[in-house]
């Protein structure tokens, strides 16, 4: 028994070691712009590290996770359109998955307007994306997202 702890205690010690360098590559954040009296520009900006990327919302059935941004439905909130994403967009091929994907690198935006028809201090959703790098993928992940409308 004696001589297992030290094993343990090296096991343990590069565990958190390696945990603590697998930091997430992307940070959220959230907020909104009033426009008018009824309508806001959401904004939802992901800031990815260099070398790393997410996929575009507008991807194949079949290949990496695209990503997916869901707004809690609200009858006080009316969507315009979908979300559109600003940010470095490529087109390439991914030997990965054997097919064209396309990725988001850096400072990138997904951008929601909405008019408010009704009381609504804030706007809801979840958004889910897949983040890979030249050598391996992150899992998919998911991100619960409260964006407060100022008045």
């Amino acid at each position: 028994m004696l001589k297992l702890i030290p094993t343990l205690f090296i096991t343990l010690f590069f565990s958190f070691a390696v945990n603590a360098q697998m930091a997430e590559p992307v940070n959220w954040s959230f907020t909104a712009t009033k426009l008018s009296s009824t309508e806001y520009q959401v904004t939802l900006t992901a800031n990815i590290e260099e070398g790393w990327y997410v996929y575009s919302q507008e991807m194949a059935k079949k290949g990496p996770l695209p990503t997916k941004i869901d707004f809690v439905q609200d009858p006080n909130i009316v969507l315009d359109g979908k979300p559109q994403e600003i940010g470095q967009k490529k087109e390439i091929f991914d030997s990965n998955f054997n097919m064209t994907v396309i990725k988001l690198e850096g400072k990138t935006q997904f951008v929601q307007k909405v008019k408010i028809v009704g009381d609504a201090p804030s706007v809801r959703g979840n958004l889910m994306f897949m983040t890979c790098n030249g050598q391996m993928c992150m899992p998919p992940a998911k991100v619960n997202f409260t964006v407060p409308l100022a008045k």
